[in-house]
């Protein structure tokens, strides 16, 4: 990649209202040198589009002993229902997410059938629990990363 140069354009209307703004990225030195942008970055690892039953942190979870606390428990937030039953085509407002550690970086999703039966994540398709979590990361607190 020695000498590489790519070159983008982006509209930023607080940085110019007319036109783009040109930006670079170059590989000199062996490493990226980047003119970059300052903006808000969500960042959607490989690991969402895993089922849960394939996920090591999920393990414990998969057993009849395992028991959740009931303030482990929040409904899922009005606006992702929304957004959620939009794309998958279904309505979602009575599912609910699930904080496993205390951090909340662990979780389970859990859903209820038309006919009111509950099920967990571990009944979803990879495809709907990673639209899920996307939409409630996209909708819920930004943390800034800047690149």
């Amino acid at each position: 990649m020695q000498g590489w140069k790519m070159s983008y354009e982006a509209v930023d209307k607080s940085v110019s209202t007319r036109d783009v703004i040109r930006k670079n990225a170059t590989f000199t030195s062996s490493k990226w040198s980047r003119d970059t942008l300052k903006r808000d970055v969500l960042v959607f690892g490989v690991i969402r589009t895993l089922p849960a039953s394939e996920r090591t942190e999920m393990k414990k979870l998969a057993s009849n002993n395992y028991e959740i606390d009931d303030k482990q428990i929040e409904a899922m937030a009005t606006d992702v229902s929304l957004a959620v039953s939009k794309i998958l085509g279904k309505d979602i407002n009575k599912f609910s997410h699930i904080k496993i550690d205390k951090l909340g970086r662990i979780s389970l999703l859990a859903g209820v059938t038309a006919d009111g039966k509950s099920y967990s994540e571990f009944h979803f398709g990879a495809g709907e629990s990673s639209v899920i979590r996307m939409v409630m990361k996209l909708e819920g607190p930004l943390i800034i990363r800047w690149f």
